[in-house]
Parts: structure tokens; C-alpha cells; sequence
């Protein structure tokens, strides 16, 4: 029987860079019960590049999921429309069964920092 997670997604920017996220919305891709996608839209001030990961969150823990693991541009970016997916079965943490745990309680943070890769 496939189970699907129930989802509450926030929006937050972690940053040591002056970029903002706006506009985020992650939904579990169906039926790959374990891919997430992540659309947002990014805003840097006068051209600025900065690089993204991800951080997911629920129930007091957070994990950082390294931009190695996600599918999508994540290194020198400048402002506009993004897209992510995220394929939790790539890393060891969280698990399945901390992802079931906490149906319906995660929140996504798209996570900037500034880029050491200069925008063309």
C-alpha cells in the first residue's frame, strides 16, 4: 500500500548573502512518494550571485541537504525562477520513517550564501 506524505511547507531564507526567496511551494511528486520538488523565486540585489541548498525541518530537528543532492541549478545564481527536487532516498538523513514520522509537519527553507562563481 503506498502511502503518501501530508505536507505544511513554510517559507524562510537562511542567509549570510542579500538575497530574499519569495514565493516557495514544495509539493511531494507523486508517485515517487519520496521526491520533493521546490519551486521558488530568488531576488539578489544588483546582479548578485549566491548558491543554494536546502533545509527541511520538523519536530524541533532540522537536516541540511547539500546542494550535491539536489537536481536543479544551485551555484551562482542570480534573480528568477528556480525549481529543485529533492530525492530523499540519496541521503542518509532524514530517513523514511522520520519523513512518515512527521506527516504533515515539514517545512522546507531554501538556504543562500553568496557565490564564489561570478554571474555571466
Amino acid at each position: 500500500m503506498k502511502s503518501l506524505f501530508a505536507l505544511v511547507f513554510s517559507v524562510s531564507v537562511l542567509a549570510s548573502s542579500a538575497a530574499t526567496v519569495e514565493r516557495l511551494v514544495a509539493r511531494q511528486m507523486w508517485p515517487w512518494e519520496r521526491h520533493f520538488e521546490i519551486g521558488y523565486r530568488l531576488k539578489t540585489a544588483g546582479g548578485e550571485a549566491v548558491d543554494v541548498s536546502l533545509r527541511v525541518s520538523a519536530g524541533g530537528e532540522s537536516f541540511d541537504i547539500p546542494a550535491e543532492k539536489l537536481l536543479g541549478e544551485t551555484k551562482g545564481l542570480t534573480s528568477g525562477d528556480y525549481k529543485l527536487v529533492w530525492d530523499s532516498s540519496l541521503c542518509e538523513s532524514p530517513t523514511a520513517d522520520w519523513l512518515k514520522a512527521h506527516t504533515g509537519e515539514l517545512a522546507f527553507s531554501v538556504v543562500t550564501e553568496d557565490s564564489a562563481n561570478v554571474p555571466e
